[in-house]
């Protein structure tokens, strides 16, 4: 699991002393670039605000969201530190910074951001399911699941938590349990593709291949983009004895990241069955370049195969 790239955009106001009503328009002026995804303009707005008056911690905290969008994570940070140096019971900037630092791979500061956003907020739910994430990363799956558990208990129509507890149980063997919770994120969250690809994986362990191809083509169908959605179908094609669909599949992650040495592996493993040794080898040599494994066993069977095919064309 990677650590969540949704960024909370919580909506804060504040007005400070100097210039309220220029300081609240900018800020809301700001808010609304920033839903309709005009980073630049949301940038300039909050920017405004912030030379209107520089004790608004609202107009910190959402131009560092703004940063975040932009990838601009030491901005994003610096932005929030102010805001909480204003105003250090903002327990929402506490936990959108763990989430910067996380995002940089500072887990242990992202930690600290998080305990004291709860120790501020106890009933924050939101900070329990990040520090979940946290945990998760640094693969204590006891914490990471009290904490997903704990953010369930207080907000049940949480479904980024379902969807993580679901990956706890699923590691530990729990595939029913992992299914259950997949299915609670899908009907809180109806366009969540992540967690139909989970439960398509889930399903696949299960080698129920039928259902695991559904969930496939709907996480595929919310996200037409996502490489990892067509490995993973390709792979339920391949178990599924599909050789066409898989090889689409593979064709399909290999075009939208041509450097995904894994996808050429499994297309050689397509070809080899297909009797497509040329395929096969060439695949199995591009994945070898990329840095990808390729199981030796595999690859003297395959190379024994061309070699057939060249002395005896017909095979």
């Amino acid at each position: 699991m990677n650590i969540k790239t949704v960024l909370w955009f919580i909506i804060f106001l504040g007005i400070g002393p100097v210039h309220a009503q220029t300081v609240k328009e900018y800020n809301v002026q700001g808010l609304s670039s920033l839903k309709a995804g005009r980073l630049g303009e949301a940038a300039a707005a909050f920017s405004k605000a912030i030379e209107a008056d520089h004790t608004n911690e609202a107009a910190y905290t959402n131009r560092g969201l703004v940063f975040a969008r932009m990838g601009d994570f030491t901005n994003a940070i610096s932005d929030t530190s102010q805001a909480i140096e204003i105003d250090p019971k903002n327990f929402r900037a506490y936990a959108n910074r763990g989430q910067f630092y996380a995002q940089q791979g500072n887990i242990k500061a992202a930690l600290s951001d998080y305990d004291q956003a709860i120790k501020i907020n106890p009933s924050y739910a939101l900070a329990y399911n990040d520090r979940g994430s946290a945990y998760y990363l640094l693969k204590d799956w006891t914490k990471a699941f009290a904490d997903f558990t704990r953010a369930i208990d207080m907000d049940p129509n949480n479904a980024p938590s379902y969807n993580d507890r679901g990956i706890i149980f699923y590691m530990n063997g729990k595939i029913k349990e992992a299914i259950s919770d997949y299915t609670k994120a899908i009907e809180i969250k109806p366009d969540d593709a992540a967690a139909y690809a989970n439960r398509g994986n889930a399903y696949a362990k299960l080698e129920n291949w039928g259902q695991a191809l559904q969930d496939y083509n709907k996480a595929i169908e919310i996200h037409p983009k996502t490489v990892f959605f067509y490995r993973d179908r390709g792979l339920a094609y391949l178990h599924n004895k599909d050789l066409s669909g898989a090889e689409l599949d593979f064709t399909k992650a290999i075009a939208l990241n041509p450097q995904y040495a894994t996808a050429y592996s499994f297309r050689a493993v397509v070809y080899f069955q297909l009797r497509k040794y040329d395929a096969a080898l060439a695949d199995a040599q591009k994945a070898k370049s990329l840095g990808g494994n390729i199981n030796a066993d595999f690859m003297a069977a395959l190379l024994k195969a061309a070699g057939n095919q060249i002395k005896h064309p017909s095979l």
